[in-house]
């Protein structure tokens, strides 16, 4: 009777065990952990089905530039820059876009567990909200919304490939 108990309590253990590491490795990724990676969007993105495109790259550690730009009339109009960098312990995205004449707007950086980046401004008055994460196809998805997500705007772009 001794062993029987000893080899149940151990088979106990091991399906514990196997069942813990099966539900660990599940897909549930929580990608914010204490500060942003802004290096997963470095490289040039292509919106889907259109000629806008991001190029992001890295200056330093804490430096990130971003430009958005249409092709669609043959030249590169600039519509947007951006940068991502360390001030203070807070990481910032500091915006420029055509529509508000190149005035820099900031947006401090918020850890989300879905969004690899994730910035607001509640003062702004649209949008208040950025948001990028790659997804498991490799695209890099962007958002942007208002604070009570009624007015949202999705962007999927695609890595291009320079040659």
């Amino acid at each position: 009777m001794k062993n029987f108990n000893s080899y149940s309590l151990l088979f106990t253990v091991l399906g514990y065990c196997l069942s813990a590491v099966s539900c660990s490795s599940s897909k549930a990724v929580v990608v914010n952990k204490v500060e942003p990676d802004p290096k997963v969007l470095i490289g040039v993105w292509q919106l889907k089905d259109n000629q806008i495109f991001e190029k992001w790259t890295q200056l330093s550690v804490t430096e990130y530039l971003g430009v958005s730009y249409d092709m669609s009339p043959g030249i590169a109009e600039i519509n947007e820059t951006m940068r991502i960098f360390k001030a203070d312990n807070n990481w910032i995205f500091e915006a420029k876009t055509k529509e508000n004449k190149f005035q820099p707007v900031q947006f401090k950086w918020s850890a989300d567990p879905v969004w690899h980046l994730m910035f607001l401004n509640e003062k702004n008055e649209y949008p208040n909200i950025i948001k990028y994460r790659i997804s498991e196809e490799g695209s890099l998805n962007a958002q942007i919304s208002n604070l009570n997500g009624e007015k949202v705007k999705e962007f999927i772009f695609h890595k291009v490939m320079l040659k």
